[in-house]
């Protein structure tokens, strides 16, 4: 997990197939920790640990299909990847309270 400039990244195991299927990823959140879980299961969980914690603060839904992360520019992209597609079957958003 990696926590820079007011984001979480969560690195799925490898060993997962993303590809092979449609999953679940929920996130649960409240003044002291964040929960991360992938198919109905908890996967992490980043709890406050007094440093500055923005997430007791307005959030956005950010949707991305990322292509080359931080190498790509390095290294470039290969075009043999293409077309990609990145469906999404819903996007459900509510208050636990």
């Amino acid at each position: 997990m990696l926590y820079r400039n007011k984001i979480i990244f969560v690195r799925i195991k490898e060993d997962n197939k993303l590809e092979d299927g449609f999953h679940t990823y929920a996130t649960e959140w409240d003044d002291n920790e964040v929960r991360f879980y992938y198919d109905g299961k908890l996967y992490h969980t980043q709890q406050r640990n007094g440093e500055a914690w923005p997430f007791n603060k307005p959030m956005y839904l950010i949707l991305n299909l990322a292509i080359g992360g931080g190498w790509g520019g390095q290294q470039g992209i290969d075009d043999s990847i293409f077309p990609q597609k990145f469906l999404i079957d819903y996007v459900r958003v509510y208050d636990l309270k």
